[in-house]
Formats: structure tokens, sequence, C-alpha cells
């Protein structure tokens, strides 16, 4: 792999360090030990998707670097995704990097946790244990539930935050939105300053509703209640949250919900 600083193409700077930490990855790939699964997470709308697009763009350039990309995880089952990986790296030299880009992977997590662990173990220690193979993951939560020692030894998590002032008022130059209210509309947020770009007429308040339909719309309903309450709170008690979630709905709040 070049030694050559990476670019980023929308993803902005703050993200160049996650791009180089790949890129040094791949590079130290054969390293007994060293990182061959590195999982970018953080909440909805924060620019995972388009950092792995970026990192793919950049590894793309190099001759010796294979992309291979599993696409809607939850739409496959475990064999059909390790027969589709089987056909795509099985014919490469092991002399040849590969890089295995699984956008979501908690989205096993969240639907049946046997399918994740059934998938660590089917797919990623075998890829793990090859050698010359990289998997970059997304996911809205930290992932250490990794049960394989193979597996825990070379996995790393990276936090992926909002972007800083800068980054997102500059993905919003050629709109004529105010820097500022640039910054208060997006919240750092790559997604919502996509919907900027794309319409950059839309009011606060049409902004409000595409942003609760994005990062709202799937919250189940008991967790909604709640969260219409607690979030008034300057900060959490759980006793003060008890008696006002009872006085506005009617209905007690157990500890556990």
């Amino acid at each position: 792999i070049s030694k050559t600083r990476p670019s980023v193409n929308s993803a902005g700077l703050s993200r160049m360090q996650l791009v180089e930490a790949a890129s040094d990855a791949l590079r130290n790939i054969s390293i007994p030990n060293g990182p061959a699964l590195i999982t970018f997470w953080g909440n909805r709308g924060v620019g995972k998707t388009t950092l792995l697009t970026d990192i793919a763009d950049y590894f793309s350039a190099e001759q010796q670097v294979q992309i291979v990309k599993i696409n809607e995880i939850g739409k496959s089952t475990i064999e059909e995704i390790k027969q589709g990986l089987s056909e795509k790296i099985s014919p490469l030299s092991l002399d040849k990097s590969v890089v295995v880009l699984v956008d979501d992977l908690d989205e096993l997590l969240r639907s049946d946790s046997q399918s994740f662990f059934d998938f660590e173990r089917t797919v990623v220690q075998p890829l793990v244990d090859q050698g010359n193979v990289l998997i970059l993951c997304t996911s809205q939560i930290e992932l250490n539930q990794w049960r394989e020692d193979d597996v825990r030894i070379r996995q790393v998590n990276h936090h992926l935050q909002a972007m800083e002032y800068e980054e997102a008022i500059s993905l919003l130059s050629d709109t004529e939105i105010p820097a500022k209210r640039a910054y208060k509309l997006t919240l750092g947020h790559p997604n919502v300053a996509g919907w900027l770009k794309e319409d950059p007429s839309l009011t606060d308040r049409q902004l409000a509703y595409k942003a609760w339909k994005y990062f709202l719309e799937d919250m189940p309903a008991d967790a909604m209640s709640i969260a219409q309450i607690v979030y008034q709170f300057p900060i959490f008690n759980i006793f003060i949250l008890q008696k006002t979630y009872a006085i506005l709905t009617g209905d007690q709040l157990g500890y556990l919900d």
C-alpha cells in the first residue's frame, strides 16, 4: 500500500485519521495479532457509509488491493454471504490484499444475536486467519461482543463523531446558507448536510420533520414516550422521571423500563 496521505472526498478532514488507520492496518496485515477487523461506529447520519465509500475509493486506486462488499447483510443467509465471498476471494493470490466492506453489521445483533455469532464463526474468523484480508465494518454501537479469541485479538473500534464546524459549513459552501446557520441546522451530520445541498430552501420545520423521520422513525413507542419526557430534564434522575411519567401519562414507569 502506498504511504502517500489518502484524500477524503466527502467525509471531512476529521475523518482523515480513520482512513489512515485503515491504510496502516492493511499495510501491516501480515503482522501477527495486528488489526484485521476495524469497526467504525457512531449514530445514524454521522457519515459511516460515506467513510466506507471514501476508503474504498482510496484503496481502489491501488492495483494490489481487491475490494469486496457485503451488501444488505441482514437480507442474506450466512451461507449465502460465505459463498459469495468465497467466489470472489478464493481465485485471488495470497499476495493480493483484500478489503471486505460490511455496512451496518449491528443489524445482525438487532434482528437476531445468534446470527451475529454465526457470522463471526463462519465468515469473520476464517477471513481474519487468512492473513491478507482486512474487514472494515460500520455499526451504530461499539462492537466488543466477539466470542472467538482470534477475532477479539485482531479487532479494534473507532468512534465516528459528528463533523467539526469548518467541515460542516464547507459542505454547504455553495448553497449560500450562512455558516452559523449551516452548522446549527446540521449539527455536524453529513446526512443532514446532504439534504440541504439537494434543497437549500428547506425551512427549519421541514428539516426538523426530515430529521424526525430519519433519526426517530424506528424508535419503539415505549421508548419514545419516555424520551419525550426525559429530554426536558437538565440532568437525569430516575425518581423524578418516574413521578413525572406517572403524572403525565397516568401509567407507572418500572425501573427496568
